[in-house]
């Protein structure tokens, strides 16, 4: 399949840590003949989750564990343009981290990092470059950013990191490419630095 990356991850705790087992012939295959993208964690049967701007306390997160349908939580762990910032940041830490997973949680780190460009009024975001090759290089030092933010909080290796980039970019070809050459950046740098990459 054209643009994606072809990967076996396997799981012992409900998807809280994933560990790599794909076939070294197929790693090969995928590093020789496609663009590395991000992976897809589809948890079967399907779970629901849900997200906020702001990382839900850990009373609340009780209260939902008991008497909500949802399983998963998205959390906006780091990233110049991620929302609710001052909020996330003092919020989102080690601690609070055990005690959501001792709750049952699974978590989605999601990181904000610059937004496709041609989609955004001028100065409402960090952009990427439209110059591919710059793309890429602020793909890889997202990459290591949110590496090394999610080690500070307890996100091993092996864990997956999803880049939240947001635009109407599918049909504009510049731009497109200047999103695909940033993710394909920062899927190679996390990769390298023992984690997985969600898009």
């Amino acid at each position: 399949q054209s643009g994606a990356v072809l990967c076996l991850l396997v799981t012992t705790d409900k998807g809280g840590h994933w560990s790599d087992r794909t076939p070294s012939q197929v790693q090969k295959v995928t590093r020789e003949r496609l663009k590395p993208q991000g992976v897809v964690y589809l948890p079967s049967p399907p779970k629901t989750g849900f997200d906020t701007c702001s990382a839900p306390t850990i009373s609340n997160l009780q209260t939902w564990m008991t008497s909500s349908p949802y399983y998963f939580v998205n959390m906006y762990f780091g990233g110049n343009d991620r929302g609710c910032k001052a909020w996330n940041q003092s919020t989102i830490n080690a601690s609070w981290m055990q005690q959501v997973y001792g709750m049952g949680w699974k978590l989605l780190p999601t990181w904000v990092g610059p937004q496709a460009p041609n989609t955004w009024p001028a100065g409402k975001y960090d952009l990427i470059s439209t110059t591919p090759a710059t793309a890429q290089q602020q793909g890889i030092s997202e990459a290591t950013s949110a590496a090394s933010a999610a080690n500070a909080i307890g996100l091993g290796q092996g864990s997956i990191i999803y880049i939240d980039i947001e635009g109407t970019y599918a049909t504009d070809a510049v731009t497109r490419a200047a999103v695909e050459s940033f993710v394909n950046g920062w899927s190679l740098q996390l990769h390298g630095l023992g984690y997985k990459a969600g898009t």
